[in-house]
């Protein structure tokens, strides 16, 4: 089932501090928005580096080891034209392109 959601997850090269990840995570949110449209996107969730413990999420599903690591999560708008597998298929091809390896 398409429910119009995906998540990504970005690695900046190693050493990259917090910034330079956020950087290329709203980059590869800018290029998310590109491939669908902006008006098409709902709502965005980015985890970017290590969170303390008061932070409200359940770490056993963010992976993140570092200040070179992310996640985004993107909630597509209800009737949104795409379809997420070929999106994702797109995407990966849009990020091996543009952002650091």
């Amino acid at each position: 089932m398409d429910a119009g959601q995906l998540q990504v997850r970005l690695r900046a090269p190693a050493g990259t501090d917090i910034n330079g990840t956020e950087a290329a995570a709203l980059q590869a949110l800018d290029i998310i928005k590109n491939e669908v449209g902006s008006n098409n996107v709902e709502t965005t969730l980015g985890f970017i580096g290590v969170h303390g413990s008061p932070y409200p999420i359940n770490f056993i599903y963010l992976w993140n080891g570092g200040p070179e690591e992310g996640v985004l999560q993107v909630q597509l708008k209800p009737g949104a034209p795409v379809r997420i597998e070929a999106l994702k298929e797109r995407l990966r091809h849009k990020f091996a392109e543009r952002l650091p390896v």
